[in-house]
């Protein structure tokens, strides 16, 4: 998950970096390949339709998974062995290929179950007492706001496939825990590839710089410079670097692959003699690939930013194809040509004996990549802080409200000095959540969404205070990330803890988790296996990895 993320974020001049202009679709095994129709649509809401091509769509797709992370795939290649890695690359890519696929169902099957639900609800008062609408009232306190919408992210699906974990915090805030978790995950994985290319820049920038920079110093020299695009309020400022990361990346993938080559010196060709398999070494050949592969938490933007979402399924394939295919072609000839000598990340392995052309061309090309890891940094970023911040600003100021958008999730945050609808509303819960209470906890969602398209406005001195909250947050998030850069300081260990971990939850586990609930009636019994098993073979899989990581972190002989 790399440059896709900047591409996602730059649509939108808010701070939201995964709430972009969204519109989406998509199928599994049931017939949901097909937008809403106007009859299916809630009363007085028009049809959203975005304005990205079946293309647009598909290049989005490969930048999000084809990116400066890719540059650890030989490294990764090494560990697993040539033609394992080749083939378990190609079998991850159809595994993130279902995952994402069915996500974008799920949340279209929720969408029309939340608005079913909502019909019925206003036909007869006898409907409200049928067997799908026994959910816990606090539950469908916060399922309420989203009746009007036409589009949901990632968390607000996993707060509708799962509402009996949804409980009252200190007896009187609804929560959702699988909303937590897909909140819980984002952020680390925000964290975490933040701290992952902070790693990158300061183990490229002393290459450049000279002998005299060494990988703290270039650490605290680029912090400065993110402490600044960190607090930015708009990205319209960076739009600039959307070509210079397409050209950065694939000059340096191109590099790698031409230098190999033309040193025939110490390289030359493809060894195909490499070891075939290393299967002990899959925990630390994971990790990279399950980092690029499994962009869940972004797909839902690129998907609902369609001109036609009803093609999401089929542009999703095709570019999991040429995804797959360029990932596991660069990760088997860079470790067929290097072959032990392969560096994490593999533009380490430029060597000192070059003409002053090449090793003018190699350096530009470690210095475009470090300016645009520079750049997309803030985009990255603001996926995770945004999420702090609302909790944060929550807790401080007892702010409840998302400014609800009448067919998305909005960034945007209205202040209030009264107490929450929820608090004011939990009262009316009772212990089955249905008759009258239907009706008040309806009626005190319709509020929310009323009162979050008229926020009233706050104090001054509100305002700033929340104002240098958000900043201070932003601050201590930064100092995080910076703090895991001198803690873990090898970019291979930082992209095997985000790719291995957290990636494996959020790409594997979850969507497959999700479905099971979702698509409970659709699916059949083949399909229900295939989930289950991928969702072990992704628990599996997290638990190696982090187990490998742990061991090679705590051997005084590790290197980077």
């Amino acid at each position: 998950m790399d440059e896709g993320v900047e591409e996602v974020v730059r649509r939108d001049d808010t701070t939201s970096a995964l709430e972009s202009r969204a519109r989406g679709l998509s199928a599994v095994s049931v017939d949901l390949d097909r937008p809403l129709l106007a009859a299916d649509q809630p009363p007085g809401v028009a049809p959203v339709v975005g304005n990205v091509t079946d293309f647009g769509t598909a290049v989005s797709l490969v930048k999000c998974a084809i990116g400066a992370g890719s540059l650890a795939l030989p490294w990764a290649f090494q560990q697993g062995g040539l033609w394992f890695s080749f083939c378990f690359t190609c079998v991850l890519g159809v595994i993130s290929t279902y995952t994402v696929g069915l996500l974008i169902t799920c949340e279209r099957k929720v969408l029309r179950q939340i608005h079913d639900r909502r019909q019925s609800e206003e036909s007869t008062v006898s409907a409200r007492r049928s067997t799908e609408l026994r959910v816990p009232a606090p539950h469908r306190y916060l399922a309420q706001k989203h009746a009007n919408r036409q589009q949901l992210m990632y968390p607000e699906v996993a707060l509708h496939a799962f509402p009996d974990t949804t409980f009252l915090w200190r007896g009187r805030t609804p929560i959702n825990g699988a909303q937590i978790i897909v909140d819980v995950g984002i952020v680390l994985t925000a964290v975490g590839v933040c701290a992952a290319y902070l790693d990158f820049l300061a183990a490229t920038l002393p290459d450049v710089l000279g002998s005299w920079c060494n990988q703290a110093y270039a650490t605290l020299l680029v912090t400065p410079l993110l402490i600044g695009l960190v607090l930015l309020r708009s990205f319209r400022y960076l739009s600039f670097t959307a070509a210079l990361g397409d050209f950065s990346v694939s000059a340096a993938l191109i590099a790698v692959i031409a230098y190999g080559f033309a040193n025939t010196k110490d390289y030359g060709y493809v060894d195909f003699g490499l070891r075939a398999a290393n299967p002990v070494g899959f925990g630390r050949f994971f990790g990279s690939v399950s980092l690029l592969f499994n962009i869940q938490i972004v797909v839902l933007p690129v998907a609902h930013a369609m001109e036609k979402p009803e093609s999401f399924h089929r542009v999703n394939r095709s570019s999991y194809v040429f995804i797959t295919l360029v990932n596991a072609l660069f990760g088997f000839l860079c470790y067929g040509l290097f072959g032990n000598d392969v560096a994490n990340p593999v533009t380490g392995v430029f060597g000192d004996n070059l003409s002053e052309v090449a090793a003018a061309t190699l350096d530009a090309v470690k210095i475009l990549l470090c300016v645009d890891l520079l750049f997309t940094f803030p985009f990255l970023f603001a996926a995770g802080r945004e999420i702090v911040e609302r909790v944060v600003i929550n807790a401080l100021f007892g702010v409840m409200d998302g400014v609800e958008h009448p067919h998305r999730r909005s960034s945007g945050f209205h202040l209030s000095g009264e107490k929450s609808l929820a608090d004011k509303e939990v009262p009316i819960f009772s212990e089955d959540g249905l008759g009258e209470d239907a009706g008040a906890v309806q009626g005190a969602a319709a509020e929310l969404e009323h009162r979050s398209q008229s926020p009233s406005t706050p104090p001054q001195s509100q305002r700033r205070a929340i104002e240098m909250t958000r900043n201070i947050t932003r601050f201590a998030i930064l100092g995080v990330i910076v703090g895991i850069t001198f803690g873990v300081p090898c970019f291979g260990d930082m992209v095997n803890i985000v790719g291995g971990v957290v990636n494996s939850i959020m790409g594997f586990v979850l969507p497959c988790a999700i479905a099971l609930r979702v698509l409970a009636n659709e699916l059949s019994p083949t399909m229900k296996a295939v989930n289950v098993a991928i969702i072990i073979f992704g628990l599996a899989a997290c638990g190696v990895s982090l187990t490998y990581t742990i061991i090679d972190m705590t051997d005084p002989d590790h290197e980077c």
